[in-house]
């Protein structure tokens, strides 16, 4: 499985997502964990280079790669009994 990421190359800051993406000060950002999904968030950027009305500087997305991961699943625990959170609320 692969997850995605968008990072700007001047900085290395990750973009947040959202339609009119900003960049986190920090090293995490918005995971896109299908090819399809990552295209789409591209794709009403783009299409939303007006905002309300007026257009934006410049296309977000300009100086940036595409950061790609494999993830792999790991099972952390096996729980033989079904699982219930109200076992857990009173220890």
């Amino acid at each position: 499985m692969h997850i995605y990421r968008i990072r700007r190359k001047t900085d290395g800051k990750f973009s947040t997502g959202h339609v009119t993406p900003d960049f986190a000060q920090f090293k995490k950002g918005k995971v896109w964990r299908s090819i399809r999904a990552l295209k789409l968030h591209i794709r009403l950027v783009r299409e939303g280079e007006y905002y309300h009305g007026i257009p934006k500087e410049k296309f977000p997305y300009d100086d940036c790669d595409i950061i790609t991961y494999e993830a792999t699943e790991t099972e952390l625990d096996n729980f033989k009994e079904p699982f219930s959170l109200k076992d857990y609320a009173n220890e």
